[in-house]
């Protein structure tokens, strides 16, 4: 018993793909958000 705990403690990456499918749409709004901040000036140094 305690062997197959483990085995379906150890087995994250057997989960449905639709979770593999909201991580890659998190990673992609990473991204753009990345994106979209990126050309704002950095701020003047002071005096």
């Amino acid at each position: 018993e305690y062997q197959q705990v483990d085995e379906a403690h150890q087995a994250p990456e057997h989960e449905p793909q639709h979770m593999d499918e909201l991580e890659e749409e998190a990673e992609i709004e990473q991204r753009d958000t990345e994106e979209e901040a990126e050309p704002q000036p950095p701020p003047p140094p002071p005096p």
